[in-house]
């Protein structure tokens, strides 16, 4: 019972740090949840999304043009 505990606590933190890297935070709590020692690292190393000033959608680092609305994000 405290292995289950344990468990959904870690898939919990690794859902609680993608969702401030601007991250979907139900694909990472389970994500977290299967294989949670492999989530935690990958999560740590990866690099948060950037959001669309005109349609708020995540958008991948150094897009230009927003693939959603296109937006122009150079200027």
């Amino acid at each position: 019972m405290e292995l289950v505990f344990l468990w959904l606590v870690a898939a919990t933190c690794v859902a609680v740090i993608a969702h401030l890297k601007g991250r979907t935070i139900w694909k990472w709590f389970l994500y977290g949840f299967l294989i949670w020692p492999v989530a935690v690292i990958h999560i740590l190393v990866t690099g948060s999304n950037k959001t669309c000033p005109q349609c708020a959608s995540d958008i991948p680092r150094g897009a230009k043009i927003c693939p959603r609305c296109r937006t122009n994000l150079a200027g």
